[in-house]
């Protein structure tokens, strides 16, 4: 598991701006990725990495402006960049959630790799599985969509 504190990322609806008709990054997301990515290469974590699937948990402050599922972009792009995590196609769950145990301005971040869902003798998986985040889903509780 790889787990750090950061400076809360800009929202998605700001990390991006039209600048003489090129998109560009905004200069708040230049200036978070400088400050996130210097606290991860001073950090522990700088060299390690999950290689292949993994969960990702995104803490953020209780009170606070903006949706707590704007913040997940940034994240997840920075670790991507500064190889903590392959491509961001490899998260199989992403949880961004809002509690009292991080400060204002901040955001907790951990990162888990995947472990697929135990099965049972004869290929069946049980009804309680506990392996991450994915053990709320069962192949039988999953249905299609109407059409």
């Amino acid at each position: 598991m790889l787990s750090i504190t950061l400076p809360l990322p800009p929202s998605t609806n700001r990390l991006w701006r039209v600048f003489r008709g090129r998109i560009v990054k905004s200069p708040e997301y230049h200036d978070w990725i400088g400050v996130a990515s210097r606290i991860i290469e001073g950090s522990d974590l700088s060299g390690q990495a999950i290689i292949g699937p993994y969960e990702a948990m995104i803490m953020l402050p209780l009170k606070g402006a903006g949706d707590a599922d704007n913040r997940i972009k940034a994240t997840v792009d920075l670790l991507v960049r500064l190889k903590l995590i392959g491509d961001d196609k490899h998260m199989m769950s992403v949880t961004a959630f809002r509690t009292e145990h991080v400060k204002s301005g901040l955001c907790r971040v951990s990162i888990f790799p995947h472990a697929p869902p135990a099965t049972a003798p004869g290929g069946r998986r049980p009804k309680a599985l506990s392996a991450g985040f994915s053990s709320l889903l069962s192949a039988e509780s999953v249905e299609a969509a109407p059409s």
